[in-house]
């Protein structure tokens, strides 16, 4: 049995080792969730900064070109658009 010391009244009460095994294993597996949690935040972190239409995945030179010919310019014009004008806009 492990000792454990209540510093306010300076007492000594003796837990079970099941308990400390229990405890540790806990403290460990907190751990690791937060490790996991730390690196899907790194990952969210490594995404590439879209700057124009072209860099949209999905989006090559000639829906490109459909988009801008339509008046969608920037890719903050294409973000605040209704997705029914933009599909209607490329169609033309």
């Amino acid at each position: 049995m492990s000792e454990k010391v209540d510093k306010s009244a300076q007492k000594t009460e003796k837990i079970p080792e099941k308990t400390v095994e229990k405890t540790e294993k806990v403290e460990k597996e907190t751990k690791t969730e937060k490790t996991e949690k730390a690196s899907k935040t790194d990952k969210v972190e490594e995404v590439e900064k879209v700057e124009s239409i072209t860099d949209l995945e999905g989006v090559g030179p000639i829906t490109a070109g459909k988009l801008t010919d339509a008046g969608f310019d920037s890719v903050e014009a294409l973000a605040v658009a209704p997705i029914r004008e933009v599909a209607d806009k490329e169609q033309s």
